[in-house]
């Protein structure tokens, strides 16, 4: 059977193809995940939809929250449902309807049929898929309709319209995995390497930011500043790649300094790819110039000590005076002597210098 596309079915298409391509567009996976339900539901009539995507650390299902609520218990599917299913999967198929993987009689006889299907009005459910590396359901858009008879009725239309978006959801499902494994993989060098590292998306939003970066934040009496410039450096590595030309990245990162009352830091930025030539993610990278920091959480676990006496101990480490100290922190001499004190006696030493070789990790000297 042809198909006959009215100026207003080809707007629908167009719109959806639009949205299926700019995963990225999207605030997250979820707001752009909800945007494709929303944009594929006037295209085939549906009463609602839900864009399902089994992945680690991925929301099961996403779209409209009545259909959402009468699935989620039934997600991943259990027993006959997921065997049908998959055989369906696997055989390749891009659209698939109820009745291409359930026996129609034996379904209607099922509680679920019964206790699901029928009361929330979840009938013939038709579905266009992508297929994902390493997860055997993959990602799929399903769509319900009102009426059994008259989605039955439409089936073959319905089909060939879904089956002209099956190149765009596969290509924008690509983009957005490649980005969740490129930016996976990130996190974990940052935190096996114990980097300092924040990640933001092209709209310089954060995404992410290492624990070593936490750490260095909790030290340094001026963590808005750090924020600010991480922040500065990522979104003007941003508008640079968008302004000469959106597919660009940089060969070397973007580099700046910034000095606080508690230390110095060089900060890099670079831009990461989705996997398919554009620009998705931007990496900034802060160096502590300053001497070795100590172990944050060691500090706080064993020691009980509070963020103000955290980045008195850091100030202590660098053997500043209590009128540097004060100076540093903002606070009067009086004060930075009773924060001293109060390191002083959680680490259980009698000095600055006692407890800056304690804070170094060297033996505390008994002259």
């Amino acid at each position: 059977m042809g198909l006959h596309l009215s100026s207003t079915k080809i707007a629908q298409l167009q719109a959806a193809t639009a949205i299926l391509l700019s995963p990225f567009a999207a605030s997250d996976g979820d707001e752009w995940r909800r945007a494709v339900c929303a944009a594929i539901e006037p295209i085939v009539d549906s009463r609602g939809s839900m864009f399902g995507l089994a992945m680690p650390d991925e929301t099961l299902l996403i779209g409209n929250a009545d259909v959402v609520a009468a699935m989620q218990p039934f997600m991943p599917p259990t027993g006959w449902m997921l065997d049908s299913w998959l055989k369906a999967v696997l055989r390749g198929e891009k659209i698939i309807a109820w009745r291409d993987v359930y026996e129609p009689t034996l379904l209607k006889r099922t509680d679920f049929y019964n206790d699901v299907v029928r009361p929330n009005r979840l009938y013939a459910p038709l579905t266009v898929t992508a297929t994902v590396r390493g997860s055997p359901l993959g990602a799929a858009v399903f769509h319900y309709f009102e009426s059994e008879s008259g989605a039955d009725s439409r089936l073959d239309e319905q089909r060939q319209l879904l089956e002209l978006l099956v190149p765009a959801l596969q290509a924008g499902v690509n983009a957005y995995i490649a980005l969740r494994r490129q930016r996976d993989t990130l996190i974990a060098f940052g935190e096996l390497s114990h980097v300092a590292l924040a990640l933001f998306d092209m709209r310089g939003h954060p995404v992410h930011q290492s624990r070593a970066l936490e750490q260095l934040l909790v030290l340094d009496p001026e963590p808005s500043r750090i924020r600010a410039e991480t922040a500065r450096v990522a979104t003007n590595l941003s508008a640079t790649l968008s302004a000469r030309n959106p597919l660009a990245h940089l060969d070397h990162p973007v580099k700046s300094r910034l000095t606080t009352h508690g230390g110095s830091y060089g900060l890099s930025a670079i831009s990461f790819g989705d996997g398919f030539g554009s620009v998705a993610i931007i990496g900034v990278m802060i160096e502590d110039l300053g001497p070795p920091r100590f172990d944050v959480q060691r500090l706080r676990s064993e020691y009980h000590l509070t963020k103000r006496e955290l980045q008195t101990a850091a100030l202590l480490q660098r053997r500043m005076s209590a009128k540097e100290i004060a100076s540093t922190l903002g606070v009067s001499v009086n004060t930075a002597r009773r924060h001293t004190e109060h390191v002083l006696g959680k680490l259980g030493v009698h000095s600055k210098h006692a407890a800056a070789e304690r804070l170094n990790g060297q033996a505390i000297s008994t002259d």
